[in-house]
This record gives structure tokens, sequence and C-alpha cells, in this order.
């Protein structure tokens, strides 16, 4: 899977699942802070998390630094090359 492709899928998870937030259109880069910049909360995570394990059919590590957009994509692409 190429990189471009995981952003796509997991921008779409992120319109779909947080329309209440008003994500959608807000830029987002490889360094938005999930927390600060989209004022995720820790159940809103969980859920991210939760739903991009089903997406991709992978299981996101707690240890995995997955507080930006750029760790969360460099962590499903580890996921993915590794299918853990």
């Amino acid at each position: 899977m190429r990189k471009e492709c995981a952003e796509k899928k997991v921008r779409e998870v992120l319109d779909g699942m947080f329309q209440y937030k008003g994500i959608k259109g807000k830029k987002i880069t490889s360094k938005t802070v999930f927390v600060c910049d989209l004022d995720f909360d820790l159940s809103d995570m969980a859920e991210l998390l939760f739903r991009l394990d089903k997406k991709f059919g992978i299981r996101i590590r707690k240890e995995d630094d997955v507080s930006t957009f750029g760790g969360l994509i460099h962590s499903i692409m580890i996921g993915v090359i590794h299918r853990r």
C-alpha cells in the first residue's frame, strides 16, 4: 500500500466519523496534532484507532506515537507491512 492511499483512507474515516468536530475541509498535515489542532479527546482517539484497525486489518499498538497525523500514518504503514 502506498502512503498516499493510506492517507486518503484515514482522511475519509476522519471526515465521516468526526463531522461534528468540523474536520471536513480542514488542512491536515503530517504535523497536525489530534488533541491540540483537532480538539480530540481520549474517546475520539480510541474510536479513531478502533475504526482504522478494522479498515486496514491491523492492530495499531499503544506504544506507537499516533499523536500526529504523520505518526498515525507511519504506524499504519508499518502495521500493513508486517500485518500485526
